[in-house]
């Protein structure tokens, strides 16, 4: 079977950028990786690094050194893998890191002899100190897993997409040496790694020495690790494990806008403040409204009730669009507003990432046609609607050349009681026009006036919610606070990060052991004499 060492390595570490060039002892970093694993019985040595021009350098040394040399994608490291594993045609590849600089090429040729023992897809250490990492894998699977894998974890550190299907790969991990060593960090992630590892490879003085040796050092002289000891081991793949959990949850978290509503007293700095709660407690859009009240009701409106003409002090000066938009992006978060009269759509159009079209507007074909013709999303609340408004209005916007579109299910009441909430609309009109969702963008969403928090879990968990609006105010001193429809910061804080927590939860839903307890898997009792552990695990002890 052809073996290949396949080792990875960049320059453009966060941690420590370009450590793969720190001189120990006049060799680089890399250098010395390669000079202690390339004694290793393989038939290839290859430097799997990215495409960047930073890692040029890395490159050429490898070259110059005699190993071969793939290049792909920075951030995807598994693509690198399985580019080698093509290139060169791999049946069975060493997968080590270029910051393993004490790596041990005694503990590479024990590895694969337990390899080809056992016939397993992968196997490596357990309980080794970490910067002696070593692993060996079956090519094919990691052909498998560049086909599979979606993860960020998965991709940036190759192999957990098949560590962690256990009812498809045979994966082993054995001991290493009879002590657990697992939590002295070793790996060169930190300039003080730097200063640790140079002081281990002067004790040695250059000559070849082992895992053994280096376990005997730090047993007798602790002091050496001070300057890591506080250092977790994998930190990285730690860090990854987060992003998993945040790809996860942005693929069925719902789009939350706060809806500023007439709360912001015409006053630009309170504007912008609005922007930074929204951005704050984990909204993905926050939202006004443009509107000239003499534009918005009919004389008859003002004769039958004179107070309508006070909310001329709710009005938003169309003067204030470019500095919110702009404090939107750098707080990158979208910028919505909500077009109460025709001229509005053109002023909006140089600023909003979508249009909202309001309620009361939604049968008002002349304002959703200009809001169409924008080419912009439009999101269209349809409160105190039938559904066979509902319709008409999404068939106008349709004709009109709008392709994205977001139905929000609204009960107009301030606040809505929550019995009168009809959650179960929401499923009725994802129904209704899911034969639209291959021509255009279909979403539905709930625009919340209960200030309920079980009616936007319910939303969100039951019916699917895509978006979810709210009001929001900053202290409870905006104008419309006091009808009671309207969230403060702090709570819809809570219900944000409950919803994401809740999603995060759901997985994937493959039925496979979680990382957590994959290292009690080897120990289960074997079904052949009920003892444990396993027997594969025991013949490796």
């Amino acid at each position: 079977m052809k073996s290949a060492i396949v080792m990875q390595a960049r320059n453009s570490s966060t941690r420590y950028p370009k450590k793969m060039l720190h001189n120990f002892m006049g060799k680089t970093a890399i250098e010395w990786t390669m000079e202690r694993s390339g004694r290793a019985a393989v038939d290839d040595r290859i430097l799997a690094t990215s495409v960047d021009p930073d890692d040029d350098s890395l490159a050429e040394i490898a070259l110059k050194a005699g190993w071969k040399v793939v290049r792909g994608s920075l951030g995807d490291v598994l693509s690198r893998y399985a580019k080698a594993v093509r290139d060169y045609n791999l049946e069975v590849v060493v997968r080590i890191t270029g910051d393993c600089i004490l790596t041990d090429y005694r503990m590479i040729d024990k590895a694969l002899e337990k390899f080809y023992e056992t016939g397993v897809d992968d196997i490596g250490f357990s309980g080794i100190i970490d910067g002696f990492d070593v692993e060996v894998v079956r090519a094919l699977c990691i052909l498998e897993a560049d086909e599979k894998a979606v993860l960020p974890s998965e991709r940036e550190h190759v192999t957990p997409y098949i560590y962690k299907r256990p009812e498809i790969y045979k994966v082993v991990s054995f001991p290493y040496g009879d002590k657990d060593l697992s939590s002295i960090h070793l790996s060169l992630d930190y300039r003080e790694d730097a200063e640790t590892i140079g002081l281990i490879l002067e004790r040695f003085q250059g000559q070849d020495f082992t895992y053994e040796d280096v376990a005997v050092l730090v047993g007798s002289e602790p002091h050496i690790l001070d300057k890591v000891k506080h250092i977790v081991p994998n930190e990285g793949y730690r860090k990854s494990l987060k992003e998993d959990e945040e790809f996860l949850v942005s693929r069925r978290t719902p789009l939350f806008i706060a809806e500023v509503s007439s709360n912001h007293h015409r006053d630009l700095e309170r504007c912008l403040r609005f922007v930074d709660a929204s951005a704050e407690i984990g909204c993905g859009a926050v939202k006004f409204q443009l509107f000239k009240i003499d534009e918005l009701f009919a004389p008859e409106a003002f004769l039958k009730n004179p107070r309508l003409k006070e909310r001329k002090n709710w009005e938003l000066p169309v003067s204030f669009l470019p500095d919110i938009a702009g404090h939107c992006r750098k707080r990158n978060i979208q910028f919505s507003c909500t077009p109460f009269y025709l001229k509005a759509v053109e002023e909006l159009y140089p600023y909003v990432d979508f249009y909202k079209i309001a309620s009361y507007e939604m049968m008002w074909d002349d304002l959703l046609i200009e809001c169409a013709k924008t080419g912009k999303p439009v999101v269209i609340s349809t409160g105190m609607a039938i559904m066979s408004e509902v319709e008409r209005s999404f068939e106008v916007l349709l004709k009109a050349g709008c392709r994205d579109i977001t139905l929000l299910h609204c009960v107009s009441g301030y606040p809505a009681p929550v019995p009168e909430c009809n959650l179960a609309a929401l499923g009725t009109m994802r129904n209704a026009f899911a034969g639209k969702s291959s021509e255009i963008a279909l979403r539905v969403g709930w625009s919340d006036h209960s200030v309920n928090p079980g009616v936007i879990y319910r939303a969100v968990n039951r019916w699917g919610a895509d978006m979810i609006e709210f009001h929001i105010d900053i202290e409870g001193e905006g104008a419309e606070f006091k009808t009671g429809h309207c969230w403060l910061p702090g709570p819809m804080r809570d219900v944000i990060r409950n919803v994401r927590h809740g999603l995060s939860a759901d997985g994937d839903g493959e039925k496979r052991p979680a990382p957590s307890e994959m290292p009690d898997r080897a120990w289960r009792a074997d079904p052949s004499d009920g003892l444990r552990p396993l027997k594969e695990t025991r013949r490796a002890l």
